[in-house]
């Protein structure tokens, strides 16, 4: 959340998908046999774990960013179960991948699909609209820290995050 309130929209997403694409390869680049193969194994997982965060936190700002005040409930609607909808095609097509090929071609396919997705947000991926969707999308944010501080003395907000918690975590 830092990133994003520092660098932005834009430069989050493409950095993101970057760092994600890079991670996927080096796990493809890893030989059986050599006893050093679990590091960089290990390094392209956390890559990958790393931008999970951050993607998981772009839709609300591009919600706020692109859509006007009566649209972003539903714009972060879509963009959420997009991100799940992605997870679950996941889930299902990299096992049966795995169980036709191999683990080798499973992790080819997440390269090339993760290298193709940052160059598209490489390509076109504008930090904003040229011009706000309402008066409030174009004002300054709150910086991180006050932001953080008023959250966590928001007693309903915390309740809201337990119970997600509890939700996502109970999935795992």
């Amino acid at each position: 959340m830092w990133f994003l309130d520092r660098f932005g929209l834009q430069l989050t997403v493409v950095t993101s998908a970057w760092v994600l694409a890079i991670g996927s390869t080096i796990r493809c680049f890893v030989p059986d046999g050599h006893s050093w193969w679990i590091i960089l194994f290990h390094i392209g997982h956390i890559m990958v774990a790393f931008v999970g965060l951050a993607i998981m936190m772009c839709p609300p700002r591009l919600s706020s960013v692109w859509f006007p005040p009566k649209q972003r409930a539903f714009a972060t609607a879509v963009t959420t179960l997009a991100e799940s909808m992605g997870i679950t095609i996941a889930f299902l097509a990299l096992p049966y991948i795995t169980q036709q090929y191999s683990i080798h071609t499973m992790l080819y396919v997440q390269a090339e699909m993760s290298i193709f997705v940052a160059a598209l947000a490489t390509i076109y991926f504008p930090p904003k609209p040229s011009t706000p969707p309402s008066p409030t999308a174009g004002q300054d944010r709150v910086p991180f820290l006050q932001s953080m501080k008023l959250l966590l003395t928001n007693v309903p907000f915390l309740f809201l995050a337990l119970s997600g918690g509890i939700s996502t975590g109970s999935n795992m």
